[in-house]
This record gives structure tokens, sequence and C-alpha cells, in this order.
């Protein structure tokens, strides 16, 4: 178990679900008749309007700038690039503060559970991000310190 988790395999498994995510970004956008970061942008700038407060934008352009670096770091994990496990580890703590997880699937789930948002499904979801997020960031970590090994060990022989 503890091999899988520091595999290739795994880190790949993370970049596929990047990809996906932001396919699914773009596609949920399209479907909605919306262009992507475009409408989103748009959006905030009205919010911030509306309210006469920049918290609409403070929140949102942390998400716009991590939808955009998803495609990037789907990429060099699939690849196996190590710059991809740094651009996870930049990437975690927008994921938190935004609370977008890696298993973005995982949110279905909590839609057949509740029908409208309530205390219970923010804890539970919250509670998923929470699980998702410490999980990737775990096996990206171990991958990572693994390749790291190899290359001081290679250095030195």
């Amino acid at each position: 178990m503890w091999n899988f988790i520091k595999s290739d395999k795994m880190v790949r498994f993370w970049g596929i679900c990047d990809i996906l995510y932001f396919a699914w970004y773009l596609t949920n956008s399209f479907i909605k008749g919306n262009l992507p970061f475009f409408h989103d942008i748009a959006q905030m700038l009205k919010s911030t309007k509306s309210f006469e407060n920049p918290l609409p934008l403070i929140i949102g352009m942390p998400a716009i700038a991590l939808y955009l670096s998803l495609p990037f770091s789907g990429k060099l994990l699939y690849q196996l690039n190590k710059k991809g496990a740094i651009v996870s580890y930049i990437q975690t703590p927008f994921r938190f503060l935004v609370v977008s997880p890696s298993l973005f699937f995982i949110y279905w789930p909590i839609s057949f559970l509740y029908d409208e948002p309530a205390t219970s499904a923010l804890i539970f979801g919250g509670a998923l991000v929470l699980i998702s997020e410490t999980f990737k960031l775990f096996t990206i970590i171990s991958w990572h310190m693994k390749h790291r090994k190899k290359i001081i060990t290679n250095q030195w022989s």
C-alpha cells in the first residue's frame, strides 16, 4: 500500500484529476451559456460594484488563478515532472480558500443527500475537501521525496 501511495500511477491519477476538473469547468460554463473566465470575472466585478465591497474579487481571483493553473499542473503531474509537485504545493492553500477539491466529483454525493445548502452539507463538504486534499498532498510529497532521494543517491554513485 505504501509503495502505491508513492507510485507514479498515483501522481498520474492526480494529474488526470486536474485535467478533468479543468475540462469540467469549461464544459459546465459552456453548457450554462457562459464564456469561461470572462463570465466569472464579469460576475465578480458586478458583485463588487453592487455591494461596494472588494471581497468578491478578493475571493474570486484566486479561484480564477487556480482554474487557470489546472491544465499546467495536470500535464506536469501526468508527465511525472517534479515541477508538477511544486505547482500542486502552491495550489493547495488556494484549493482550501475557495473550497475546490482535486476530486471535484466528491461534491456529487452531497447533492443527493441534501436538497439545499445546509450547515451539515457545508461541514460534510468541507470535511471531504480536507480529507481529499490532505491525501493528495501526502501522496505528492511522498512521491516527490522518493524521487529526490533517487537524485541524491545517483549523484553520489
